[in-house]
Parts: structure tokens; C-alpha cells; sequence
């Protein structure tokens, strides 16, 4: 496993200051990556955590799952799959990307949304999907759920714990 773990105090302004932790595990074997955000702080606030794709068609399940795939025709998928999704809720946004400087493309962006009391955190597994399916997505989100305990099991906690 490869394991990212970074933090920033860019929200420490607000009037209920909060700390941002970001989390990223990538599991080699199973090619996958789990995305976890801490925020850490007190009071109540709204949490918007932003997917960027790439010029691409982008749906959202409507299976009560909030499931955000991105798809190219006959190419490669990318499924963004909220691991929490109690109060979740999820929104294709316009936005643009760059692909070379001072250059615009249309893109879509999903918002995924929840309001919570600080500290809290929301996880989402980032899985790679084959052009031709050939893969079981409820296998997959299995396997993170079992890869984030052991994760969690295992982690350090110094500077909040990954149990939020």
C-alpha cells in the first residue's frame, strides 16, 4: 500500500476554525485508491468536496448510493463511490479543465455535500473501471471497506483519528 498524508490550516479563518486532513491510500493490489478527509475543529458546517473529470460524460446512480461515473465511449471509467454517505448528497456541477497553459476545456465537476459537526470525516473509494466492464463494483467496494479497516486498524492517529 502507498499512503499520502497531508493537512493544511487554510480554514483556520473561519469563525468555527477548521483543520483539513486528506488521507489517500492506494491499494496495488486490488487498483484502487481510498480517499479519506478529516475535518477537524468544532461547530456545525457544510462540507463540499469536489470530483474533477475530464471532458467526459458523468452520471450520478440514482440507486441511493450517490455513484459518480465517468465514461468515455468504449474507453476507460472512473467510479467515484462514497464509502459514508449518511446526509450525503451529490451534484454535477460546469467546470473547466486546463490540458496546456491559458488554455479552457468544459468539464464536469461533482459536488459531493454533507453538514456535520467538526470533527467528522467522509471517505470515498476512486476505482478504475476496464473499457469493456469485466469488473463487479460491489466486489470492489468490499474490498476498500475491508482495506479501509485494516487501514484504520493499523494507522497512527497523532493529529486525529482516522476513527471519525
Amino acid at each position: 500500500l502507498d499512503v499520502f498524508d497531508g493537512s493544511h490550516s487554510g480554514y483556520q479563518r473561519l469563525r468555527g476554525p477548521v483543520r483539513h486532513r486528506r488521507r489517500i491510500m492506494f491499494d496495488k493490489r486490488n487498483g484502487f485508491w481510498i480517499l479519506e478527509d478529516h475535518f477537524l475543529g468544532s461547530r456545525e458546517h457544510r462540507f463540499d468536496i469536489f470530483f474533477h473529470f475530464a471532458p467526459m460524460p458523468v452520471s450520478i446512480a440514482d440507486d441511493g448510493r450517490l455513484i459518480a461515473l465517468g465514461s468515455v465511449p468504449s474507453g476507460p471509467k472512473l467510479a467515484v463511490i462514497p464509502l459514508t454517505s449518511a446526509g450525503l448528497s451529490a451534484e454535477i456541477k460546469s467546470g473547466w479543465i486546463s490540458p496546456s497553459y491559458g488554455a479552457k476545456k468544459a468539464a464536469s465537476v461533482v459536488c459531493y455535500s454533507y453538514a456535520a459537526s467538526a470533527p467528522t470525516a467522509i471517505r470515498f473509494c476512486l476505482y478504475p473501471m476496464p473499457p469493456a466492464g469485466g469488473s463487479d463494483m460491489e466486489q470492489v467496494i468490499q474490498l476498500a471497506h475491508e482495506q479501509l479497516e485494516r487501514w484504520i486498524a493499523k494507522a497512527p492517529t497523532e493529529g486525529g483519528s482516522l476513527r471519525a
